[in-house]
């Protein structure tokens, strides 16, 4: 298959960010169980995530073509694998707070390079749009796995037990799996810079697109589907 090994490294970066987001809500419960923290403190892990991966996602779309989208995956997943390998050793509330705020920018980071890196791999709008069917799929294996790797080493007869926290270690050790995987893969970026020159654009441009009624109405719709 043609780029089989990009695509393969697409589609365990996002199967990784996938166990990693959809953890929130058993590490949300084992916080509790663990330091005591009340559900209406231990919700703001919630936040940590979504609201870092929402303004992550909005501003990093303006300088990432220039650091480039390989050098950007590989700093996402290098700095998620980083913070996953300290979480047993801190294992703290505090720094659950962290590591979801880690994830929330590593995740902003890594999909608007993987949703523009789809476009460097595929010839037309069939395959792209396969691509990424496939991808999705991917992430919600990422989900699905999230359950069971987390339930592996939750000991709910010892429910004070930070043991759990090294379900990490194993996280660590994929993000630095995918970014060798990564490193090892030839990305050719060109098409990308020369349609980025030809369309011009910053951070001006962005922020005039985002009050755009069309977009506003759009991401409204996005916050009910989410919240509903």
């Amino acid at each position: 298959m043609k780029h089989f090994r990009l695509k393969l490294s697409l589609f365990l970066n996002y199967f990784l960010f996938a166990s990693l987001l959809n953890s929130v809500g058993t590490v949300i419960f084992q916080v509790q169980r663990n330091f005591g923290v009340s559900p209406a403190s231990a919700s703001v892990l919630e936040a940590c995530k979504d609201l870092s991966i929402a303004a992550t996602s909005f501003f990093v779309a303006a300088w990432l073509l220039r650091i480039g989208y390989k050098r950007a995956m590989l700093a996402a997943l290098g700095g998620i694998g980083a913070m996953c390998a300290a979480m047993p050793f801190l294992a703290s509330f505090w720094a659950a707070k962290l590591l979801f705020v880690a994830t929330g920018v590593s995740f902003g980071v890594m999909k608007v390079s993987v949703f523009a890196t789809l476009g460097l791999v595929t010839d037309d709008a069939k395959e792209h749009a396969s691509l990424m069917s496939f991808l999705e799929s991917c992430f919600m294996l990422g989900v699905l796995a999230a359950y069971f790797l987390f339930g592996a080493f939750v000991d709910d007869a010892a429910p004070a037990s930070t043991a759990w926290f090294r379900v990490y270690f194993v996280l660590a050790a994929l993000a630095f799996a995918a970014a060798a995987l990564l490193w090892t893969v030839p990305v050719d970026e060109s098409r990308a810079r020369a349609g980025g020159a030809a369309a011009g654009g910053g951070l001006r441009d962005l922020c005039a697109l985002a009050l755009s009624p069309l977009v506003l109405v759009f991401a409204l719709s996005v916050f009910l589907y989410v919240l509903t």
